[in-house]
């Protein structure tokens, strides 16, 4: 861990595309704000275009794509922020960077089964697993996570968020004046 303490908090939730990870972040985000925290929300999709496509899809691109995130979200973090980051970034590599440079870190796997997460893409239309190109094999799937979570089937999206801010809700440390 770092030798500066945190003054945030940071709130990981990552897994394949489709898994789920914007909408959890979102209710997450209304769940935060409801109970009076200040959250900054940080989705990998609209990261990529604030950050203009720099990066491309290789497993070494999108390697340093995720360590500018968690760059981002450790910097937000240190201003009494709390940052909830949605992002594919599943690489071990990065799980370290985030454990050793975000004081207040809290790892969330959303795991879905590949049939459901191509069954969401085509609802959607992102059309990531019709690309021939399109490979698992390139991630790490998360061993050290906080929480390990099944988003399907009688586990809700909302009852997901309820479950995560349940379990970090009390670990927010108390912003000055807040």
């Amino acid at each position: 861990m770092s030798t500066d303490v945190a003054a945030g908090f940071v709130i990981w939730i990552t897994g394949l595309p489709n898994s789920g990870k914007t909408t959890v972040a979102e209710l997450l985000q209304h769940e935060f704000r409801s109970k009076g925290v200040t959250t900054v929300w940080l989705d990998g999709d609209h990261l990529r275009r604030i950050f203009s496509n720099r990066w491309g899809y290789s497993r070494e691109e999108r390697v340093k794509l995720a360590a500018e995130y968690s760059k981002l979200a450790a910097h937000l973090s240190m201003q009494g922020l709390t940052v909830i980051v949605s992002v594919v970034a599943m690489f071990d590599s990065v799980y370290r960077q985030n454990r050793d440079t975000i004081g207040n870190y809290f790892e969330v796997f959303l795991d879905v089964p590949y049939g459901e997460r191509v069954h969401r893409d085509k609802a959607t239309a992102k059309n990531v697993y019709a690309s021939s190109s399109y490979s698992e094999t390139i991630y790490d799937v998360p061993r050290g996570a906080d929480l390990h979570l099944q988003n399907f089937g009688e586990n809700s999206p909302r009852s997901i968020a309820s479950k995560i801010a349940g379990l970090v809700i009390q670990r927010i440390p108390a912003t000055p004046g807040g």
